[in-house]
């Protein structure tokens, strides 16, 4: 008898009494992503310029521009459903993405949506993550090989593929 009541609410909601319309496009993940999902090396080049984001457990690690400035790290928080990437940049950059909900990630790609005039963001797993978060991702080994095989972005929005 249990079986039977655990089996019978699966399936489709098709045709279901209730109607209604079906959602389209998401804000949020269903069942979002927390650190240990994100962990890996990521790579994005939004209007031609690389992006790569380690994660390592909920330790996160970005260089958006060569130099030290273009370095920013912080944490991978999670507060109801909303899954968000918080940084603080070297210097006193304007860069923008101090703070990114991840609209979508899966095994292959991420789509993080930041605060401020950037918009989305589609990164690519290149790698996966260290044992420890480094000091800069010139420290990882056979990344900068993995980056030089990434085409390169143009000056159009990113859209997940």
């Amino acid at each position: 008898m249990a079986l039977a009541l655990l089996v019978g609410g699966c399936g489709s909601d098709e045709g279901s009494a209730g109607g209604g319309e079906k959602k389209t496009g998401r804000s949020q993940p269903e069942n979002p992503a927390d650190g240990a999902e994100l962990s890996g090396v990521w790579s994005a080049r939004p209007m031609g310029q690389d992006h790569t984001l380690i994660i390592v457990g909920d330790s996160v690690l970005m260089q958006w521009d060569k130099g030290r400035n273009g370095l920013c790290d912080g944490q991978v928080t999670t507060t109801g459903s909303v899954t968000e990437v918080v940084l603080q940049c070297a210097g006193d950059t304007e860069e923008g993405r101090d703070k990114g909900a991840i609209e979508y990630a899966d095994p292959r790609g991420m789509r993080v949506n930041w605060n401020g005039e950037f918009g989305s963001t589609s990164f690519t797993r290149v790698a996966d993550a260290p044992a420890e978060l480094p000091e800069t991702p010139d420290d990882v080994p056979g990344l900068r090989e993995a980056l030089e095989k990434l085409p390169r972005g143009t000056s159009a929005p990113d859209e997940l593929s």
